[in-house]
């Protein structure tokens, strides 16, 4: 059971940093466009 939910919070986890990273890449990209 436990090693389920480290898994899930795992891929949880990994989905926010990819979010993260996105939208990050996009404004960096809409502050280079301002500029």
């Amino acid at each position: 059971m436990r090693e389920i939910i480290k898994k899930v919070h795992n891929k949880f986890r990994e989905d926010v940093i990819n979010i993260l990273i996105r939208t990050k890449k996009k404004s960096s990209l809409a502050l280079a466009n301002e500029l």
